[in-house]
């Protein structure tokens, strides 16, 4: 068996057969505590990533933490509501607050 060093879980198994190897790969697993372990653990780093991310844009924009915190969250949302594919949401919606920070730090010309 090939233990991952991290989880503590069966990665592969692989067994010598008449001098052939035979590995199955992945390898099974019964254990709901490793998978609700794994998930905690990448809600706590997304939890540490877009608190990064805001600190970064309110240091950027001049702006409050709540302010970029609360535009952060209404822009997420909004962008996961129909979202197939999750994967660049974070990319997607610093992008989207950066540019209305700019835009509410312009000052606007009266015509």
């Amino acid at each position: 068996m090939i233990i991952d060093e991290r989880s503590g879980s069966t990665v592969a198994v692989v067994r010598k057969v008449g001098g052939l190897i035979s590995a199955a790969w992945p390898a099974r697993t019964n254990s709901t505590a490793s998978a609700t372990a794994a998930l905690l653990e990448n809600e706590k780093e997304e939890s540490a990533r877009r608190e990064r991310t805001i600190t970064s844009l309110t240091d950027g924009a001049g702006a409050t933490v709540g302010h970029v915190r609360r535009l952060f969250v209404a822009e997420f949302a909004r962008l996961g509501e129909g979202a197939r594919v999750r994967k660049f949401l974070h990319v997607l919606t610093t992008s989207k607050v950066r540019q209305m920070l700019r835009s509410a730090s312009k000052p606007r010309r009266m015509e």
